[in-house]
């Protein structure tokens, strides 16, 4: 089997799902619309490409890249669902982005019925499989698609990456527990952006007040895409750890290995499938138009793998 990937988490999983059967990962440099050729997006790709090579060569997969321009013209074996763009023929998909799980639509409508309608359509055209295509997704799903639905193992993955973590990390030349020293809150912020000012700042000081109540520390983990700094909305820098340091365009799943995270708070994200093992808050706005706006999306993986949210 040959994977076409851009996450290395997305490797991880695949590795989990077909073991020795995934012969070759071909790297599919991430595709950012209007901000090619920038020097984020050209950070982004070579910090992923080297945490890929790291993975791909630890499990013994043979590895590759080409552009996204040139994956266009391949007809594609396994991929992962951010590259479903050319999902046609594909004989799997894994369902790794939260949003993704739209596809399988909502349990209830009552709330947001056009919005959920839409979003439902809009993914179901997207994903253009064909009968029988398997989409491997984080728990079997019973709602009907043309295409077959398997449950990926959680527990696999996991292993996997407390496997892989130290020699990605050495890899990348940062002694990670030496930095992740003390017991500590994991906070996956919001993409300020999109989320505007108020909520990330009720965000963390949300983060701030439960750091306090529970005596630990605060390792900030923003998404690869946001250039916020939000160690400057604590009140209390004391609480910081790793704040000097960059890892925006490290997989976050792999923080999830370390012994001192005792805790995560975080928006809706993919990650959260695999960190089952770690008590978590998961917050969002009650802002009804911004809920709708930024999360009503995330709705179907939250459901699906039994996380509930707090409104703040």
């Amino acid at each position: 089997m040959i994977l076409y990937f851009s996450s290395p988490v997305a490797l991880v999983t695949a590795y989990a799902i077909f073991s020795s059967d995934l012969r070759q990962a071909i790297f599919v440099k991430p595709h950012n619309r209007g901000n090619e050729g920038s020097k984020l997006h050209l950070e982004l790709i070579s910090q992923l490409q080297k945490i890929s090579q790291i993975v791909a060569h630890s499990l013994g997969v043979s590895f590759t890249q080409i552009s996204f321009k040139d994956y266009l013209l391949v007809k594609p074996d396994i991929i992962e669902s951010s590259l479903a763009i050319n999902s046609n023929g594909a004989n799997g998909i894994i369902i790794n982005g939260s949003d993704s799980y739209c596809i399988f639509g909502f349990n209830n409508y009552f709330r947001f019925l056009r919005t959920k309608i839409k979003l439902k359509r809009l993914f179901r055209n997207n994903f253009r499989v064909h009968s029988k295509a398997i989409l491997y997704s984080y728990t079997k799903h019973p709602e009907k698609l043309k295409s077959q639905n398997e449950a990926i193992n959680q527990f696999e993955v996991v292993q996997l990456l407390n496997r892989l973590a130290p020699k990605v990390f050495e890899g990348l030349g940062q002694n990670i527990e030496s930095i992740i020293n003390q017991d500590c809150i994991l906070v996956l912020p919001p993409i300020h952006k999109y989320t505007g000012n108020d909520f990330s700042l009720r965000f963390m000081k949300s983060v701030e007040i439960f750091a306090k109540e529970h005596n630990l520390k605060v390792f900030v983990k923003p998404h690869r895409n946001d250039e916020t700094n939000y160690s400057l909305s604590l009140i209390d820098k004391s609480l910081l750890l790793g704040d000097k340091l960059d890892f925006r365009t490290v997989p976050v799943e792999f923080f999830f290995t370390l012994k001192h995270v005792l805790y995560i708070m975080a928006v809706p994200s993919s990650s959260l499938a695999l960190s089952k093992e770690i008590n978590s808050q998961v917050l969002v706005p009650k802002n009804r138009q911004l809920f709708r706006k930024s999360f009503l999306d995330q709705v179907p993986f939250l459901e699906s793998i039994g996380i509930k949210v707090q409104k703040i």
